[in-house]
């Protein structure tokens, strides 16, 4: 039952994007979501440490990730990020939870966090509800497309 849940749970972590960023599924919990990624050689800016847009991906990722694993298929109408701390590589972590929750609109907020569970970055983003079928259509996006 279990391995099941999990098999459920990190059915939206598929396709090429998750698959290039090293980006996993962690845990569901009762209002938040845990995804992780490894870091490589390609998230590191010119400092040696990890680019912010690299922080700001993940916090996406995780928001709406918690969306979809709720049943809430949605697409990012904004987003912000408050940069706090970095490292210079490693695993980084993506803890993503409501704040509100409509009918049409969700606001998640996200903690980066390191290996040690120091913020690294703080983003709130907001959500709109959509019809993915209808999407799909507007832009001829094949099944084996959304993989």
């Amino acid at each position: 039952m279990e391995r099941e849940k999990e098999e459920k749970e990190s059915q939206y972590l598929k396709g090429p994007f998750i698959e290039n960023n090293n980006i996993s599924f962690v845990k569901k919990e009762k209002d938040g979501l845990i995804i992780k990624m490894e870091g490589q050689d390609k998230h590191i800016n010119g400092y040696g440490i990890f680019h912010g847009g690299v922080f700001f991906m993940l916090a996406d990722t995780a928001a709406g990730l918690l969306l979809a694993s709720d049943g809430k298929e949605s697409v990012t109408l904004q987003g912000s990020m408050n940069f706090v701390n970095n490292v210079k590589g490693g695993t980084v972590y993506a803890h993503s939870k409501y704040v509100s929750s409509g009918m049409k609109n969700n606001i998640i907020e996200v903690e980066i966090l390191d290996e040690n569970k120091k913020l690294l970055a703080l983003g709130t983003f907001n959500f709109y509800r959509v019809n993915i079928e209808a999407i799909k259509r507007k832009f001829d996006v094949k099944e084996k497309e959304c993989q």
